[in-house]
């Protein structure tokens, strides 16, 4: 998003501006609080899911 000179915006531009920001911060903020993703709440195979806890084998 490239920045808006803001002293060649209206009153009503800037609270539409400031209403979509309101918007995406609080679209961005659900995002953040969703469950991660893995193979119980995916349709991935289990072979992409987290390993159990394994000491590493000797190569």
């Amino acid at each position: 998003m490239t920045r808006p000179d803001l002293s060649r915006l209206s009153l009503e531009e800037k609270d539409t501006l400031i209403l979509a920001l309101l918007e995406r911060v609080a679209a961005l903020g659900a995002k953040l609080n969703q469950r991660p993703k893995t193979p119980n709440n995916l349709s991935l195979p289990l072979s992409h899911g987290q390993k159990a806890n394994r000491p590493p084998r000797p190569r």
